[in-house]
């Protein structure tokens, strides 16, 4: 859930800052992985993460997705050449995090803002509607979605060429 920035602002670890300074980051963080709002004049802003969670945080603002229909046309998930064995053999793994992060489209497509590194090197595609029949799926912030376990139903994975 959303915290006060200026008590996140107080802590030790982040006196340094200045609101300022949070904006920035909010603003240009390519995976969009913050979200400020304004809060009351007794809290001022409040912060939140949306998304990239290695530990479990129970009031994250997910929307299940339950039917095909609700899905994004397409579900890619960004990866390196090294984990594409694996990925092969048992699926996508969440590898000490909390979700896979699935984007909606290839950074640079209409509409996709966040979702994978852009230096990753291989698109894993995932087959929604199969990914949905055998795995709980979630819609987190705008555009990506996620899943608490590792979805099998890989349709392809595609080398990425960098820019």
């Amino acid at each position: 859930g959303f915290v006060p920035l200026g008590a996140l602002l107080q802590l030790p670890q982040f006196r340094l800052f200045s609101a300022e300074d949070v904006q920035r980051v909010v603003d240009t963080n390519g995976k969009q992985r913050f979200a400020l709002q304004p809060g009351d004049p007794s809290t001022g802003p409040l912060i939140r993460a949306n998304q990239g969670h290695s530990l479990q945080v129970p009031e994250l603002e997910l929307m299940p997705l339950e039917t095909p229909q609700a899905l994004p046309q397409v579900l890619v998930h960004g990866t390196f050449w090294k984990h594409w064995p694996s990925i092969l053999l048992k699926g996508l793994s969440c590898r000490g995090r909390t979700h896979i992060h699935l984007a909606p489209g290839l950074p640079g497509d209409p509409g996709v803002i966040s979702g994978m590194r852009p230096h990753c090197e291989i698109a894993v595609f995932i087959d929604g509607p199969l990914a949905l029949a055998g795995k709980p799926l979630s819609l987190a912030g705008d555009e990506e979605t996620e899943c608490q376990s590792a979805p099998k139903h890989i349709s392809r994975g595609r080398r990425r060429i960098q820019q």
